[in-house]
């Protein structure tokens, strides 16, 4: 029961985050074709008419989807090693590894993207809530 409960919490900022993107971003993206492909584009041209009603600040479409995301993949790589070993850590830190550093990679070469401090602290956020998440679930282990 345990490991359902922590997919379903690693699958959740995963569809907010595609949520967000459907509705505030540009439908050139590939998400959107899956959404026709799919036959949802009535059910997301709804959503997108809300959105535009109901607008948000530009950081919440553009940069925590990225921040979502990255905690959902940090989330099921830990259901997936199930251990605090070096390798799990590794793959684990990998991924938020390669977002900030090339965010920092933008900020001294802007030939390789725009800069966001935003992106860096939604991505920042992502981690301290996984650890917070993992510290919770170490302490409820010991008790």
């Amino acid at each position: 029961m345990r490991k359902f409960k922590n997919i379903v919490l690693s699958i959740v900022p995963l569809i907010i985050g595609g949520i967000l993107y459907l509705g505030y971003r540009s439908q050139e993206l590939l998400m959107f074709r899956w959404v026709n492909f799919l036959g949802l584009s009535n059910i997301v041209s709804l959503w997108r008419e809300f959105c535009f009603r109901h607008p948000l600040p530009r950081w919440c479409y553009y940069a925590l989807p990225d921040g979502l995301w990255l905690l959902s993949y940090m989330l099921l790589i830990n259901i997936i090693w199930n251990s605090h070993t070096w390798r799990s850590i590794i793959w684990t830190y990998a991924l938020p590894t390669i977002a900030i550093t090339s965010e920092l990679i933008q900020l001294l070469d802007s030939r390789f993207g725009t800069f966001d401090i935003m992106d860096v602290i939604c991505y920042m956020g992502a981690i301290l809530l996984f650890e917070l998440k993992t510290k919770i679930e170490w302490k409820r282990k010991d008790i």
